[in-house]
């Protein structure tokens, strides 16, 4: 996500105004309700409500996202995603100390690591987001504040969902959590021009980013469940998955000849490797993929790749 306007929204009804010429990717009112806290790119702010006095707090070392101060409770914390590679991390900025990792021994182990943080309402309680491809589960902590220094008990989980969520919102009663959640649903369609409308194509195939081949005999698309490239014949047959499951993958783009595939694909943090299987039942193997460039996009590393789709000759 790119930098944009602030606004500030009167929640008592009011006309919302754009605090200056300000641009960020998140922000949230300090603890004292006068200074307005706002992060751009990788770089932490402080600012008066009307657009003056900008000072710079701290600069981490990937995009930061999901900003919040904790309760009145708690000293003045501010918490926040930070994304580097690809893998969202939580990390903290206190009064007197460098921003620094929330967790330095643990992690979820999931690829995609761990954001959307919010404490409840009286601040013993941190929740955040931990996803698993398109689901996702909800972790807590408990804080313990001494003379000197926090310190956190493990993580526990506490909810998950075969639903993807974003943002937690606690309730001010602290006993429960409010998630927009949603698990999207999609089919192939094809134009019928006999019928003049759109049929389905490709029964249960959970597709995105289809293309097919010159030849006329191949289609290939995007798994939406796993982020997979398939290929199968026109008629659904002959269905083969071309990547494997820890690569997400998509926009496949056939060769003029039909016998390989352009894709774009990334892992968390690392360059893309394709892999193939032989159609015959032949196990996985890497694939003699030509590496056509990289560059970090939003914070993941992009591979450009090339790699065969076709084993048989003959076919």
């Amino acid at each position: 996500m790119e930098d944009r306007p602030i606004w500030v929204v009167p929640t008592a009804g009011g006309t919302a105004h754009q605090l200056g010429s300000v641009v960020g990717r998140a922000a949230t009112w300090a603890r004292d309700r006068k200074h307005i806290v706002l992060a751009t790119q990788s770089t932490l702010y402080e600012i008066d409500p009307d657009a003056t006095g900008q000072r710079k707090l701290a600069e981490v070392p990937g995009l930061i996202s999901d900003l919040h101060v904790s309760p009145p409770k708690l000293p003045e914390i501010f918490r926040f995603t930070v994304s580097i590679g690809g893998r969202n991390q939580l990390w903290e900025l206190a009064a007197g100390s460098a921003p620094h990792r929330l967790f330095h021994d643990w992690a979820s182990g999931e690829p995609w690591g761990e954001d959307s943080g919010a404490w409840l309402p009286f601040g013993k309680h941190y929740l955040f987001r931990v996803l698993r491809g398109q689901t996702a589960a909800i972790w807590a902590i408990a804080e313990r504040h001494g003379l000197f220094r926090q310190s956190y008990r493990t993580p526990a989980q506490i909810y998950s969902s075969p639903m993807e969520f974003g943002s937690l919102a606690p309730n001010p009663d602290g006993k429960r959590v409010f998630i927009a959640a949603g698990q999207e649903r999609r089919e192939l369609m094809r134009w019928d021009a006999g019928r003049g409308q759109f049929v389905p194509f490709l029964a249960g195939a959970a597709g995105r980013w289809i293309a097919a081949s010159p030849d006329g005999k191949w289609i290939a698309y995007t798994s939406f469940l796993d982020g997979a490239i398939w290929r199968c014949r026109l008629d659904g047959s002959e269905r083969l998955q071309l990547t494997p499951p820890a690569l997400s993958a998509g926009v496949p783009s056939w060769s003029p000849d039909s016998s390989s595939l352009a894709l774009v694909g990334y892992k968390p943090g690392e360059l893309a490797n394709l892999f193939n299987r032989a159609r015959r039942g032949r196990e996985y193997g890497q694939d003699r993929a030509r590496q056509l460039g990289s560059k970090l996009v939003a914070g993941r590393k992009i591979s450009l790749v090339r790699a065969s789709c076709l084993q048989d000759a003959n076919r």
